[in-house]
C-alpha cells in the first residue's frame, strides 16, 4: 500500500536524480532588454527557457497545473477581490506575492527545474532583482543549487537614466514590450523619476553585491552590446553554457524588438536640469566578461 509518506519519499528521490544538467540565470533589473534577450534565447533551443518563473502569478497558475500547492488557502479571497475589482488599494504584485505559500517555494522551483527544460537537460529562468529579493527574504527559496552546473548572465545597461525612463513609461503606459498596446499617455513625473533612478542603481549595485556574496563570476552582457549585435551576444552566452544552437530551433516565439520613443532625449535633458547630483551615476562602466 503506497502511504502520503511513501509518496513524498518517492517524490524526494525522484526530485534528486532529476536535477539538470546546467541552469543559466539571467539577473536583470526592469528595462535592460531582458525580455527581448530572453525571447532570442529561447529561439536557440539548447538555452532552456527563459521565462519570468518568480511573478507571484506565475508561481500560483504553474503550481496548480502541476499540483504544487504553492497558494495559501486563506488569500484566495483577496485574489477573487482584487480580480472582481471590488478591491484596488494595493497593486496586483503585492497582492498575488503575499498569496504565495513559501513552505512549497523550494518543490515549486526543484519540480520546475525538472519540467522546464530543454532537449540538452538546460534549465534557464529571467530573474529582476525584486523578484530575487523577495525569494530568498521572504519565499525561502534559492536557485543556487538546482543543477549539476550553475551559471549566471548579468544584463544590465550602462544608461541608467535611459534604463529608467524606460520603465517609468512602462509603467504609466501598461506597454511593457513592442507587441503590447500602450493604454495611457505617460506624463513626465520628476520626483516619480528621481526615486526611480535611486532604485535602478540600488537594484544594478545589489546583483553585484549578491555576486560576491556567493562567490559568483557572471558573464556579463549591457543592453548596449546586445543592441549593436543581437546574434554574437546570442553566440557569447552559448559559448559561455557550453552549448550549440539546436539543428531543430525553430524562430522566436516572440517577436519582440527595442522600444523607443523621441520624447525620452528632451525627459533626460529635463531630468539631468532638475538632479545635476544624480548625473554622476547616469552611466555605469562596463567591466564584464562579455565582449561579443
Amino acid at each position: 500500500m503506497i502511504t502520503e509518506q511513501n509518496q513524498r519519499e518517492r517524490w524526494m528521490m525522484n526530485t534528486q536524480s532529476a536535477r539538470p544538467k546546467k541552469s543559466l540565470m539571467m539577473a536583470t533589473t526592469q528595462r535592460c532588454g531582458g525580455s527581448w534577450l530572453a525571447s532570442m534565447m529561447e529561439s536557440t533551443g539548447t538555452l532552456g527557457h527563459p521565462e519570468e518563473w518568480l511573478i507571484p502569478a506565475t508561481v500560483l497558475k504553474w503550481g496548480l497545473r502541476h499540483r504544487i500547492p504553492t497558494l495559501k488557502l486563506r488569500s484566495i479571497p483577496t485574489c477573487a477581490l482584487y480580480k472582481s475589482g471590488l478591491r484596488s488599494d494595493r497593486e496586483p504584485y503585492a497582492i498575488y506575492q503575499d498569496a504565495v505559500n513559501p513552505r512549497a517555494v523550494q518543490r515549486y522551483l526543484d519540480r520546475l527545474s525538472q519540467v522546464e527544460i530543454t532537449p540538452n537537460s538546460v534549465f534557464s529562468a529571467h530573474l529582476q532583482w525584486d523578484q530575487m529579493e523577495v525569494l530568498t527574504k521572504q519565499w525561502n527559496g534559492s536557485f543556487l543549487d538546482l543543477a549539476e552546473q550553475n551559471h549566471w548572465l548579468f544584463l544590465w545597461r550602462e544608461d541608467q537614466l535611459e534604463q529608467t525612463i524606460s520603465w517609468f513609461r512602462a509603467r504609466s503606459t501598461g506597454q511593457w514590450n513592442s507587441v503590447q498596446n500602450a493604454e495611457k499617455v505617460a506624463v513626465y513625473d520628476g520626483a516619480e523619476l528621481r526615486r526611480r533612478f535611486l532604485m535602478t542603481v540600488r537594484r544594478n549595485q545589489q546583483w553585484v553585491e549578491f555576486f560576491g556574496l556567493h562567490g559568483i563570476a557572471p558573464f556579463e552582457l549591457t543592453y548596449e552590446q546586445v543592441q549593436i549585435d543581437p546574434a554574437r551576444s546570442i553566440e557569447a552566452i552559448l559559448d559561455f553554457v557550453g552549448e550549440r544552437r539546436s539543428n531543430s530551433a525553430g524562430t522566436q516565439r516572440r517577436e519582440l524588438t527595442v522600444q523607443r520613443s523621441s520624447e525620452t532625449e528632451e525627459w533626460i535633458v529635463r531630468f539631468a536640469e532638475e538632479n545635476p547630483d544624480l548625473m554622476d551615476q547616469r552611466f555605469r562602466p562596463f567591466r564584464g566578461t562579455g565582449n561579443p
